[in-house]
């Protein structure tokens, strides 16, 4: 007499793929390159039978999506342990697996597709580490994009583009990560328009002076060198309106400058030697125009005091033309003391 039992096992084994322990296992109709990995990693694929128990475990590994009846005419590998896949930017790869267990059933199932990225989002349009400011348009690229976010919160773009609010005391940090990991991160500081200006503020034409020149010329250059591409029209306005002064300014030292060049010349024109009383009135418009620039702002130090020096030399010749009319004066009146019908030999040694 003998005994035997026989089990019957009708039920298809199972099983799953995994990379660094989670699960990426996908049904067969449902894959999608939906995975994405920046560094290597290692496939491991397992079989499970609670019946017959599993008998082989194959794989194929594939960089396309594959249709069922393409699964029949594969050339499976035997699987025996973890699979290792070395990163390289846009490689993409699909394992299909079929689990037979010790009864002969059969069952199939696939990873999701997945894709190495290796490269980070690429962040344009301005600079890292960089000033700007008027409103930047900052473009952001890349074919995994997942998320952007500005100064740790999270924003939208459109079409790949975040506008950055110019004419502001702030700092943006944009941080754009990719679904694989990869992340670039750009920090600028924005500033206000005025604070271009901060070093001419208390320059008026009542106060500037030559000294302030190259001053005033850096910050017009600065002004004028203002990337104005993206800029609102309320911006450009703030920079036209540096502008502007910067112009006035310096159009208020070349002015004084050449005041002072044309009253310096004008006395310079007249010598004592030959100075006429017919030349007064011009010389004492000259003074008159000394006084005023010496009463105003618009001198250093230095050029007050070679200006007090041409306006000395102005008052010389005008003492100079007075004492020659004195002298006239004089010299007519004692003439006029004399008669030919009574001049004496005696006379003549005071007329001569």
């Amino acid at each position: 007499e003998a005994s035997i039992t026989v089990k019957l096992d009708k039920t298809a084994p199972d099983g799953d793929i995994t990379i660094k322990e989670s699960s990426i296992r996908q049904l067969l109709n449902a894959i999608t390159f939906g995975l994405f990995f920046n560094e290597d990693v290692d496939v491991a694929i397992t079989g499970t039978d609670d019946r017959s128990g599993v008998a082989s475990i194959h794989y194929f590994r594939s960089a396309e999506i594959l249709s069922e009846d393409e699964l029949t005419s594969l050339a499976w590998v035997d699987y025996d342990s973890a699979i290792h896949e070395t990163a390289e930017d846009a490689e993409k790869f699909i394992y299909y697996v079929k689990v037979t267990d010790k009864a002969g059933n059969i069952n199939c199932f696939a990873s999701n597709g997945v894709t190495f990225d290796l490269i980070a989002p690429s962040i344009t349009g301005v600079t890292d580490d960089s000033t700007y400011y008027t409103t930047q348009k900052v473009m952001i690229t890349d074919v995994n994009l997942d998320s952007t976010t500005l100064n740790e919160k999270s924003v939208t773009l459109e079409n790949g583009i975040l506008m950055l609010t110019g004419d502001a005391d702030a700092i943006y940090t944009i941080t754009a990560t990719d679904k694989a990991g990869n992340a670039a991160t750009v920090t600028v500081t924005m500033k206000p328009i005025a604070s271009l200006a901060e070093d001419i503020e208390e320059l008026t034409t009542s106060n500037v002076v030559s000294n302030d020149e190259d001053t005033i010329a850096a910050v017009k250059t600065a002004a004028n060198n203002i990337d104005t591409e993206n800029a609102t029209d309320e911006e450009k306005a703030a920079l036209q309106e540096i502008i502007d002064k910067c112009d006035v300014l310096l159009e208020k030292l070349a002015e004084t400058a050449q005041e002072v060049s044309d009253v310096t010349n004008g006395v310079g024109g007249y010598d004592a030697d030959s100075v006429k009383s017919s030349d007064k009135a011009d010389i004492e418009t000259l003074v008159e125009h000394i006084d005023e620039l010496l009463d105003g702002g618009n001198m250093t130090e230095t050029e007050r005091q070679g200006l007090e020096t041409v306006k000395g030399t102005a008052n010389e010749l005008l003492e100079k033309i007075d004492f020659t009319v004195e002298e006239i004066a004089a010299v007519t009146e004692a003439v006029g003391g004399y008669d030919a019908d009574s001049v004496k030999s005696s006379d003549k040694a005071d007329i001569e």
